[in-house]
């Protein structure tokens, strides 16, 4: 019997139809080998292509080793020959090094013989203008023995030393300007804090040069250009102030002993009208000097310097300065260009703080200035030159808020006159010779309060600290000395008796332990 199942099978045997990747892979299987052998991997090939070219440099190779000696020798002369080339182009580049650093030197030595040359000239010509500045010092000094005698005298009584080891003896610094223009503030400065490296002399005139020194028959410029003549460092300081400040100041500086013949105690009841009327009458002529300009004989610059705030002129090895009173302080800043220690401003002997102090200060309260008396002001050629126009017009502007009618003052003859009588009818004494904050003593007394006042200046508030007097300073210090004596001899004295005390209760117990070991 057949099964269904068998007969099902043959069903779908015989209804079967192969895909198409298998009837591609019985073709395959039924190729020929040689068929089969065309289709080799291409791998295969290239290895056999390489194995050739192996086989190739293997041979070239062989045939190298195989060239003959003269071959190789002949690439060693080769090689050997390059080397030699680039030897020396070396040595030939060096060689051209070398050239190149003996010119360079030859040519330094050359800028250094023409630079040693140019400044042998350069000192041969300074030699022969600093002569010939002498020459014509001489001349103007008209020195001779008598000249050279009344000058040494001179500077003896300024304490001008020559004492070449002494800074202050070859520095000298001369203050020399019109009154009332901030020239105390200035040389207490100066003395506070150079004392020691320089010589501060203040003079106003050859009158204040013969009441406070005893010095005739000589100039205060033959000995500024004496000094300069011996070598010493020299510098002449003139200072601007504005010209109704100045005239104002300088009224008030001899109201009492010239202009109303009085103690300046007694002034301050004075009727402010009166004194007024006073000042009007003289304006014109009070204050009318311009050191710098006028007195130095120097040759001076078209305009003053706004930006730096001072002028310097040299002339016969001295330096002439020009300050401003309203540039004070930045005077510091300004005199470290010309001296070694820097200094800070102080303010010293203000009007405001003097005995006529009262009338002054009503006088500034309730001047005002006749308009023709400002208009003098407004042509002031000194103005013109040391304030730039701005400043000037500030400066105006202020006084023109504060102006009065037409006054009239006194002519030349009319002043002349005024100025005879008062001089006749003087019978005070206006030179206020040692005024000063720091007379300028180097002893060890004033030395020592120089040192206190200067502390108190930087580290205190106090801005207005005692004068430096000598007699005031020895008086101090001799009492410092001698508390300080009684405090060494307290202490001796305490410490002796300490030790006297110890002594003696070191005795007692020794007495005491001596008792106690004693048999009963």
């Amino acid at each position: 019997m057949i099964c269904k199942e068998n007969n099902d099978f043959l069903f779908e045997e015989q209804n079967y139809q192969p895909q198409p990747e298998q009837l591609e892979e019985k073709e395959k299987q039924e190729q020929p080998e040689e068929i089969k052998q065309q289709e080799q991997p291409e791998e295969i090939k290239q290895q056999e292509q390489s194995e050739e070219i192996k086989q190739q440099e293997q041979l070239q190779e062989k045939e190298k080793q195989e060239q003959p000696e003269e071959i190789k020798q002949q690439e060693q002369s080769d090689e050997f020959k390059q080397q030699e080339q680039l030897q020396e182009k070396e040595k030939q580049e060096q060689l051209q090094e070398k050239e190149k650093q003996e010119q360079s030197e030859e040519i330094k030595q050359q800028e250094q013989l023409q630079e040693k040359e140019q400044q042998e000239q350069s000192e041969e010509i300074n030699q022969q203008e600093q002569s010939e500045e002498k020459e014509k010092l001489i001349n103007q000094l008209q020195l001779d023995e008598n000249k050279i005698l009344l000058l040494n005298d001179a500077n003896k009584k300024l304490q001008i030393l020559d004492d070449k080891h002494l800074n202050k003896d070859n520095n000298i610094i001369f203050v020399y300007c019109p009154p009332k223009v901030g020239s105390t503030s200035l040389v207490s400065s100066l003395r506070l804090y150079t004392l020691n490296y320089y010589t501060v002399i203040h003079i106003h005139d050859e009158l204040m040069l013969k009441i406070l020194y005893g010095i005739e028959n000589v100039t205060i410029k033959d000995i500024i250009n004496y000094n300069s003549f011996l070598g010493k460092n020299v510098i002449v300081i003139d200072i601007y102030r504005t010209p109704i400040e100045q005239k104002i100041s300088s009224f008030f500086e001899k109201i009492g002993s010239f202009h109303f013949n009085n103690y300046d105690e007694k002034l301050n009841t004075y009727d402010i009208n009166k004194v007024i009327n006073r000042f009007n009458k003289i304006f014109p002529y009070l204050s009318r000097h311009d050191y710098y300009r006028n007195i130095y004989n120097i040759e001076f610059p078209d305009s003053f310097d706004y930006e730096k705030k001072y002028l310097c002129v040299e002339k016969y090895g001295v330096k002439y300065l020009k300050l401003r009173l309203k540039d004070s302080n930045d005077w510091g800043t300004i005199l470290n260009n010309f001296i070694v220690v820097k200094i800070n401003t102080i303010n010293d002997y203000e009007t405001n703080k003097k005995v006529i102090k009262d009338l002054f200060e009503k006088f500034l309260s309730s001047y005002k200035i006749p308009k023709n008396l400002l208009e003098i002001i407004e042509n002031c050629d000194s103005l013109k030159y040391y304030y730039s126009p701005m400043e000037k017009e500030e400066y105006l502007n202020m006084w023109r808020d504060k102006t009065s009618e037409y006054f009239s003052c006194y002519n030349e003859n009319e002043y002349n006159l005024y100025k005879q009588l008062s001089f006749e009818n003087q019978h005070i004494c206006d030179f206020k010779g040692f005024h000063y904050l720091d007379d300028g003593c180097l002893c060890v007394a004033c030395s020592i309060k120089r040192k206190k006042v200067i502390h108190e200046l930087q580290f205190s508030d106090n801005k207005n600290p005692e004068k430096i007097i000598h007699s005031k300073s020895i008086l101090e210090y001799k009492n410092k000395v001698n508390e300080y004596r009684k405090n060494v001899l307290e202490t001796i004295k305490n410490n002796l008796i300490k030790n006297s005390l110890k002594k003696n209760n070191n005795k007692k117990n020794k007495l005491f332990n001596f008792n106690i070991m004693k048999p009963v």
